[in-house]
């Protein structure tokens, strides 16, 4: 917090400057010679606790403080005085000081009255943000609310920023990130403006809207190359979505709130960091010719019962995406037609008629998706589902490599055995195993082992940190067998991956 020292003795200014110096860094102090000085220097330097004397040339302290208060009244002041009076306690005690010191001070007891100041303030500071963050968030959720109930950030002229941190639905977003909200109300006020006066709500896991007031000394322009600064390093560490808008005197803040939502929704890219001005406009769709080629591609693979090929293509489709950095709502509308097109040949191909269906909580899965390998496993992952789902009854051995996919994804924690899946649908088990690495690259027991320590590492990415129940919960028993298979996939032991995650 700020520290303001006022004294027009030069001697005992700097007497006081020294005893504060115990204050520093935590804390910023700033000594001036008279109450005009100290007056003026409020107009870029927001005051927490004031320490001044009474008698000075021009504006004396009383005077300053009455000043103080009607900017702010939660500036606290304390006085300073030779006087033994009465009469100037009464007057200070009725502007709202926090104490009245008689000079010469005894050093312990300034710091004793100091030190209780500033907790003072500190619970006060967050009783007051806490008051006011309750209010945004009912002014945002409530339908409407009367005059009397409306904050007073209703009535004030303020530059908002909403921040989504990876996607809508990311599993880690801010948790896994180094900034709190004090550091984002800094980099956007640039410490010009006081940071109680600044609010950052968290809206849910993912966004955060900053409110900060603009006037003389922080104007919208100067407010948005902030913005530009803070986007910048965010995007260093995070994929981040940033879109603002300025919230005019009495404009309601709901309204604000629905466009900058909208704004996202809109705008915002999938697997890419996104700068949303207010005044950005539609885009017009990418030109997606080269991907609906590759949907072509991978439709005649599926016909053939070629797995591994359809994962090649998915990755190269995710590649095309990646370069063309579509938003996320025309990546969800691409993904919707492309499994309405391989629904449509595969059921004709078939047979069979009827209307198609799809299920639309898979396409919102887009949602939780951060990267494009994330992008490129869920893809193949569904693909591979409606591939399943439009496979003839009986099939040739090739076309089964699906359904043993299926089956190690269902039941990777069960004990199971290669033979059995053979003797289940009366293949060769030698067919099945050669047929098996040619469509997927890995023996059997192999993608068994990769797929296994890949529920491991999301188990661990989810919190949980035993590394016996992580073994039992993919399918090892023992816990040595678990870190050595573990360590021979990543290259690890369990142990130090959980420290490589923190």
């Amino acid at each position: 917090m700020n520290i303001f020292l006022v004294e027009d003795e030069r001697w005992a200014l700097a007497e006081l400057r020294e005893l504060f110096k115990r204050y520093e860094p935590t804390h910023h102090v700033y000594a001036y010679e008279n109450g005009d000085d100290a007056l003026a220097a409020t107009e870029t330097i927001h005051p927490h606790l004031v320490v001044s004397d009474i008698t000075m040339p021009g504006m004396n302290g009383l005077e300053l403080i009455k000043n103080l208060r009607q900017k702010d009244k939660y500036i606290n002041c304390m006085i300073l005085s030779v006087h033994d009076q009465f009469d100037y306690a009464r007057q200070g005690l009725k502007l709202g000081i926090v104490d009245y010191l008689l000079k010469p001070i005894k050093k312990d007891d300034l710091y004793e009255t100091v030190d209780k100041a500033i907790a003072s303030i500190e619970i006060e500071t967050i009783e007051k943000q806490a008051r006011e963050q309750w209010s945004i968030n009912q002014m945002l959720l409530t339908p409407s609310m009367s005059e009397e109930d409306s904050s007073s950030i209703q009535k004030l002229d303020y530059f908002v920023v909403c921040l989504l941190a990876e996607n809508w639905n990311s599993k880690s977003a801010w948790k896994g990130s180094s900034f709190s909200n004090d550091e984002l109300k800094k980099y956007v006020s640039q410490e010009i403006v006081p940071l109680e006066e600044v609010y950052c709500v968290d809206l849910d896991a993912q966004r955060k809207l900053i409110l900060m007031p603009l006037s003389n000394v922080m104007d919208y322009h100067m407010a948005e190359a902030n913005v530009q600064c803070l986007y910048r390093i965010l995007k260093n560490e995070m994929t981040i979505h940033v879109c603002y808008a300025r919230k005019k005197i009495n404009e309601n803040i709901k309204e604000v709130y629905m466009f900058l939502t909208k704004q996202l929704e809109t705008h915002m890219l999938f697997g890419h960091s996104s700068f949303i001005k207010p005044d950005t406009l539609l885009e017009i769709d990418e030109d997606l010719t080269e991907a609906w080629m590759k949907i072509r591609i991978i439709e005649s693979h599926i016909q053939k019962g070629e797995i591994l090929k359809v994962r090649e293509v998915i990755e190269t489709l995710a590649t095309i995406i990646d370069e063309q950095e579509i938003t996320q709502r025309q990546l969800k509308l691409f993904v919707t037609n492309m499994y309405y097109a391989l629904a449509f040949k595969l059921q004709q191909q078939k047979g069979t008629g009827g209307d198609l269906e799809i299920n639309m909580e898979n396409i919102d899965k887009i949602d939780e998706l951060v990267r494009f390998s994330d992008l490129t496993e869920w893809l193949i992952e569904i693909v591979t589902d409606l591939a399943k789902s439009y496979t003839p009854q009986v099939v040739a051995p090739k076309q089964l490599i699906p359904r043993v996919i299926d089956w190690v994804h269902q039941q990777y924690q069960e004990n199971l055995f290669f033979q059995d899946f053979a003797n289940e649908y009366y293949v060769s088990l030698s067919y099945l195993s050669r047929e098996f690495k040619a469509q997927t690259g890995d023996t059997f027991s192999d993608y068994l082992m990769r797929y296994r320590i890949d529920k491991a590492k999301e188990f661990f990415d989810q919190g949980i940190e035993k590394t016996g129940q992580v073994g039992q919960m993919v399918g090892y028993e023992d816990t040595k067998h678990f870190s050595s298979v573990f360590k021979r996939i990543t290259g690890v032991t369990p142990t130090e991956y959980k420290k490589l995650r923190g």
